[in-house]
């Protein structure tokens, strides 16, 4: 069997996302402790999230529903972008998405699947977005 990526290490050892993935449901009970605000039954965002007490994300959405789990964590830091093969045992490509254009200004954007891998019993598809607009987002689906 493959070891896992650094990053899916962190997803795995995580209390909250573990839950998440399991039960596919966010209670206020499972976010005690953390800063965040829910949007509604399905979606919370969090502020300044510790991924295992290690990573640190200025936001993270994790959006619930019967067909599956949608997290999205963004960063400032570009690692994980620039980086990919460290955090995700991934040598993918990186292509240019379509520029966010706000205000008349054009935001550019590039993207990096990184693929799939199996984690809890579930399979986990991975991309990550460079953007001068947010970050680094890293948007995992299970």
């Amino acid at each position: 069997m493959e070891e896992l990526p650094y990053f899916l290490k962190l997803l795995k050892k995580d209390r909250l996302i573990y839950h998440v993935l399991v039960t596919r449901d966010v209670s206020d009970t499972d976010l005690n402790g953390l800063a965040y605000e829910r949007e509604n039954g399905n979606r919370v965002n969090l502020r300044d999230f510790k991924l295992d007490g290690q990573e640190e994300f200025k936001q993270v959405s994790i959006f619930t529903s019967p067909f599956g789990v949608l997290i999205d964590l963004v960063s400032d830091d570009l690692k994980y972008f620039e980086n990919s093969s460290y955090y995700f045992n991934s040598k993918s490509v990186s292509r240019s998405k379509r520029p966010y254009l706000i205000s008349g200004q054009e935001f550019k954007v590039k993207g990096k699947r990184i693929g799939h891998f199996e984690l809890f019993n579930q399979v986990i598809h991975i991309s990550v977005m460079q953007s001068e607009l947010y970050g680094c987002k890293i948007m995992l689906s299970f």
